[in-house]
């Protein structure tokens, strides 16, 4: 695979820079302290969070494949998450939805070795840096500001911005329409093997998949790495 014609990286966000998951349980648990729900309920976080991990992956794969809106999202992911373990009351999903996307972005762990990373390919001199993710915007840019990156990137694009989500090819074309980016010029790295990799790869850009879960896929096509610093391997 040569990677000498590459001038833009697009990095994907969630769970590529910012680390979704850890940064989404700790709100998660200060929300469960906060209601007294293993007090009142006798279910432990961990208990309740494994449910709603599965859940809300589950629902945010139906977003990407259009087959759920955002609402529909945002309307379900507690209530079945409490569903699951038995709690009916309406008001504990109602009151985590209505905070979680404001407390989310205050807590801002980056992945091991991001900024790292970033601050290696900007001393390139080569590269120009950007993101497109498929998160809600408003909070993706608070994410992005929060953590301290977004001095990093020339364009982030939000999925939102045509309506669509990644692997959808036109989120890929505006995305390099705005950086003013060629298809040969352009790589993506991200985590999501479907979103991302497929996506980009599909749209005829080339791809790292950094494969956090250990996934098992068929690698003929794309780089595959475990941890970012092996991305120094190869740009």
């Amino acid at each position: 695979m040569n990677l000498n014609s590459i001038q833009h990286i697009f990095f994907d966000l969630d769970n590529t820079l910012w680390d979704f998951i850890k940064n989404s349980k700790i709100t998660l648990e200060n929300l469960y302290k906060e209601h007294h729900v293993e007090e009142e309920h006798h279910i432990a976080f961990s208990t309740w969070y494994d449910h709603y991990y599965d859940i809300n992956e589950q629902l945010w794969a139906e977003y990407r494949d259009h087959k759920i809106t955002k609402q529909e999202l945002k309307d379900s992911r507690f209530r079945k998450a409490f569903q699951a373990v038995g709690v009916k009351d309406t008001s504990l999903p109602e009151a985590f939805e209505a905070v979680y996307l404001n407390h989310l972005p205050k807590n801002n762990f980056l992945r091991d070795g991001a900024h790292d990373l970033l601050e290696y390919l900007k001393k390139q001199n080569k590269y120009t840096l950007h993101i497109i993710t498929n998160g809600f915007k408003d909070v993706s840019l608070k994410k992005i500001k929060g953590s301290g990156i977004d001095s990093y990137f020339d364009v982030v694009v939000s999925a939102e911005d045509v309506n669509t989500r990644k692997p959808d090819p036109k989120v890929f074309q505006h995305a390099l329409d705005l950086a003013q980016a060629s298809k040969e010029e352009s790589i993506i790295i991200g985590d999501d093997y479907i979103a991302d990799i497929v996506g980009g790869l599909d749209f005829g850009i080339q791809a790292i998949f950094y494969n956090i879960l250990d996934m098992e896929v068929k690698n003929n096509n794309f780089i595959e790495i475990k941890h970012l610093n092996e991305v120094k391997k190869y740009l």
